[in-house]
């Protein structure tokens, strides 16, 4: 049996010479607030169905310190797992028509290439767009840190961040006041981060149709199966 093993590294994009080079504005647009996009998302079932062959094990490497945040945790550790080894998840990307940012990179400041649909799963499977292999099992370990406030501060937007390795930061007010269907969405997005896709830093359309948003959007549409 073939197993993969991935420690998530989540990787904040920052404002580097990486940005220009690789075709990002150099400021958001104006009024332009990224992540409210709504999409509608049915299969095609005239088009080609994929078929993933890969089991996925989503871990939480370790332990919070309020039993009731590691309850919320684990809620959302299940959801991860149930949507990831979901057909209709894997099938929504593949057929999806409508990226307009569908770019990898092993490192955040190397040039980002240009990858197409089939691309992207083997990227979510191997962290490689050329690497087609189905191993049997992925594990992916992530380690949760919670900092911050507990009451969300007027106008706050950031929900989190990154650290070296392979750790996510929520804020306390985000973890432990919204649903975890939107909690566990914004470690899928940090997933797709670790496993090298990329969106720009400011804020415009071509983010909201990056990788990262859609499979962000695509999660959130299978995650109300359960």
């Amino acid at each position: 049996m073939k197993t993969l093993s991935f420690i998530a590294f989540f990787l904040l994009p920052i404002v580097s010479i990486s940005q220009n080079k690789n075709g990002c504005p150099p400021k958001s647009v104006k009024n332009h607030k990224c992540g409210n996009i709504q999409e509608d998302f049915k299969l095609d079932t005239t088009s080609e169905i994929y078929l993933m062959e890969t089991f996925f094990e989503v871990r939480l490497k370790n332990k919070l310190k309020k039993e009731e945040d590691n309850i919320i945790a684990g809620r959302c550790i299940d959801l991860l797992n149930n949507v990831i080894n979901d057909s209709d998840f894997w099938n929504l990307i593949y057929q999806y028509k409508k990226y307009e940012f569908a770019k990898w990179s092993q490192n955040l400041n190397d040039q980002w290439l240009e990858i197409d649909n089939k691309q992207i799963l083997n990227t979510l499977v191997n962290g490689n767009p050329d690497n087609n292999e189905r191993p049997d099992t992925v594990i992916i370990e992530i380690e949760l840190n919670l900092y911050g406030s507990p009451i969300k501060m007027p106008k706050e937007t950031v929900i989190g961040k990154h650290a070296n390795g392979n750790k996510i930061f929520n804020k306390r007010w985000f973890f432990r006041n919204r649903s975890t269907k939107r909690i566990a969405s914004n470690w899928m997005h940090e997933i797709t981060h670790s496993k090298g896709l990329r969106h720009c830093f400011y804020c415009n359309q071509q983010r909201d149709y990056s990788v990262p948003y859609v499979i962000n959007r695509i999660f959130s549409e299978v995650s109300k199966k359960y």
